[in-house]
Order: C-alpha cells, then sequence, then structure tokens
C-alpha cells in the first residue's frame, strides 16, 4: 500500500510540472488579486451563507430566497464577465479534462477496457454502482 501512496504523491508532482497546472495557478492567483473579483467572491459567499440559512429555516419567504438566488446569479454572471476570472475558469477546464485523462489511462490499466465517452461522469455504466435507483 506504500507504494501505491508513494506513487499517488508522485504523480501529482508529475501534475504540478505540466502546462495545464501552472497556467492555472498562475491565473487562479491573478484573480485573487483583482480587486473586483474579490468583492464579487466575498458577496457570493454572503449571499449563500444568507440563502443556505433561510432554505433552513422553517419560516423562510420562498420571495426572499428566490430574490437572493436571481442576485447569486447575477453575482456569478459579472465573475464570468471578468477576464481574470474567465481565464482562470478557461484554465480549470483544461486541467480537469487533463486529470479526466490520467483517470481514463488508469482504468483501462486496471479493467483493459476505455470509458465510454457517450456516458455522463457520474454514470459508470452499471445500474448496481449508480448512487441514483440501485435497480
Amino acid at each position: 500500500m506504500d507504494s501505491v501512496f508513494r506513487i499517488t504523491h508522485e504523480l501529482a508532482e508529475a501534475l504540478r510540472q505540466t502546462e495545464e497546472y501552472q497556467s492555472m495557478k498562475q491565473l487562479e492567483d491573478r484573480a485573487l488579486v483583482n480587486s473586483e473579483a474579490v468583492l464579487l467572491f466575498q458577496r457570493h459567499t454572503e449571499l449563500e451563507t444568507k440563502l443556505r440559512t433561510m432554505i433552513q429555516s422553517k419560516d423562510s419567504d420562498s420571495d426572499e430566497v428566490q430574490a437572493i438566488r436571481l442576485e447569486m446569479l447575477q453575482v456569478e454572471h459579472n465573475l464570468r464577465s471578468l477576464d481574470d476570472i474567465s481565464a482562470m475558469m478557461n484554465a480549470r477546464e483544461r486541467f480537469n479534462q487533463l486529470i479526466n485523462q490520467v483517470n481514463e489511462v488508469l482504468q483501462f490499466e486496471l479493467t483493459g477496457a476505455m470509458p465510454d465517452q457517450n456516458q455522463t461522469d457520474s454514470c459508470t455504466g452499471s445500474c448496481a454502482t449508480c448512487p441514483g435507483c440501485r435497480s
């Protein structure tokens, strides 16, 4: 088992050396110093906390809940419209694609089969392992 964890650490280090990871980290760092993005992230966190509290409350006003959801969507839209955030999100997507490719190679090495590209990420293709119906 120790060798599995050692190799996992080596894989993580190899991933840190990729252009996808380096680009993602650089763009995340740049987004963290974008004052407009920081304010929008803070506002989104505030709204998220307020929404969670309201939903957990038995006396929550559905109109107020909807208003908070709409404001959150607007904040998210404003975030995505910032160049730094858009670039960061694109870099994260490229890195996630790399991680998915690594997972596909692992699956092939373990099972001898490549994953079906038509399946969604959450579907294993087997109802027995599905977190949904379990039929």
